[in-house]
């Protein structure tokens, strides 16, 4: 192979890259602002209240379509759940320190905010609560 296949075959490759590049987990801000029809599209700000024992703060960047809910690409963790009523049930694991995370956590009537339990391996059942940051 001569070095003009060799750069041509690179180009290719980069071409490739950047076009794969554009998922459905790359939406703009724009894409994750409120819709009262998707209330669970936003970025969300979660917390642990005091004195829970545990101390995380974190950001899920998520997009409901219908009733799947999705983390999308700026988000701490990756996240799937499903829409149940005004409660949303899913799954993220934390990489970090190898836990997987359970959560089912309930809207507020202003769709603004959220409270619920995270079950953390199944053992630790610790209160969470969110606000939207959009």
């Amino acid at each position: 192979m001569n070095l003009k296949n060799v750069a041509g075959l690179m180009v290719f490759i980069f071409v490739f890259i950047i076009a794969c590049a554009g998922t459905s987990e790359q939406l703009s801000e724009q894409d994750l602002s409120f819709n009262p029809n998707e209330p669970w599209t936003g970025i969300w700000k979660v917390t642990t209240p005091e004195p829970s024992g545990f101390v995380d703060d974190y950001v899920l960047k998520l997009k409901q379509n219908s009733n799947p809910v999705n983390s999308v690409k700026g988000s701490d963790f990756k996240f799937k759940g499903k829409v149940v009523g005004n409660r949303l049930k899913g799954r993220f694991r934390d990489d970090e320190v190898q836990m997987i995370h359970d959560i089912n956590v309930k809207i507020s009537d202003d769709l603004k905010s959220f409270e619920g339990k995270d079950l953390r391996q199944s053992v630790f059942n610790v209160p969470i609560k969110g606000v939207r940051q959009d």
